[in-house]
């Protein structure tokens, strides 16, 4: 059974009782509640409910949504979340909470089903409004064009393109940390191409400097296949492909010291 639930308001003056717990208005997570419409993913996530009229009421659609977010956030375990919950009463206000409790919220099993019935479209939506990409109130589509001069691009003005992230909790996943082996693989690969390209360009004296790439790519493979690579493996990787990109880097930069219009 899925009953809806209404929504706390979420305004404070420079300080606020949160059932008996003084907390900050301006904390990352009170600010991160104020920019969600949580009402309207009430009947998105009712309708996850194959028989929403029948059986023990569930957990409301922003409790579901910001344990999720907050299990994200954090990289926890189910456990570790609901503890985490208990006892922080400012994540219990993100959930939705009337008052701060250190009774714990709900099982830790609950998690799976918040899994199954959030969607990921759900959490994309509602880290677009977290970021900013998307504001919490919209202007209608009829409303009346702006005056002039407002909200025009002047002729021969730049037009900025492209997506800001304004928090640091919703980075996207697909950034790969700067020392990763990969990219350290992609960029020695780059650089032998250059070096190629040098060369056939008869750059390089017709003397093509040596770059040791078979032997730099055995070792790449050699730590990409490890499944459970130690610490040890991953600082030795790290290490060859730094030495393999710096004797390339060096072989460029004679190249071009001796061709600048290469």
């Amino acid at each position: 059974m899925y009953r809806r639930k209404e929504q706390q308001t979420d305004m404070f003056q420079d300080a606020t009782l949160f059932g008996g717990v003084r907390i900050d208005p301006r904390n990352k997570w009170v600010r991160m509640s104020q920019l969600v419409p949580w009402e309207g993913f009430e009947e998105r996530y009712a309708a996850r409910f194959a028989n929403p009229r029948t059986g023990n009421p569930a957990k409301p659609a922003r409790m579901a949504i910001a344990s999720l977010i907050i299990k994200q956030r954090y990289v926890f375990s189910d456990q570790d979340t609901v503890d985490e919950i208990r006892e922080n009463p400012y994540l219990q206000y993100f959930l939705g909470f009337p008052a701060y409790s250190y009774a714990q919220p709900f099982d830790p099993s609950m998690m799976t089903w918040f899994r199954e019935r959030v969607t990921p479209e759900m959490l994309a939506e509602v880290n677009d409004y977290i970021i900013g990409r998307k504001p919490h109130d919209t202007k209608d589509e009829d409303e009346a064009p702006p005056a002039s001069g407002e909200g025009t691009v002047v002729e021969g003005e730049k037009r900025h393109e492209g997506t800001l992230i304004l928090d640091a909790t919703c980075c996207p996943q697909n950034i790969r940390f700067p020392t990763d082996v990969s990219l350290l693989n992609e960029g020695r690969e780059l650089l032998e191409k250059m070096i190629d390209t040098a060369h056939e360009a008869r750059a390089t004296d017709g003397k093509k400097p040596r770059t040791y790439r078979d032997l730099a790519r055995r070792d790449w493979l050699r730590y990409a296949k490890d499944r459970k690579p130690t610490r040890n493996k991953l600082r030795k990787a790290i290490r060859k492909q730094l030495g393999y990109i710096r004797r390339d880097l060096k072989h460029m930069d004679a190249i071009l010291a001796n061709h600048p219009d290469v």
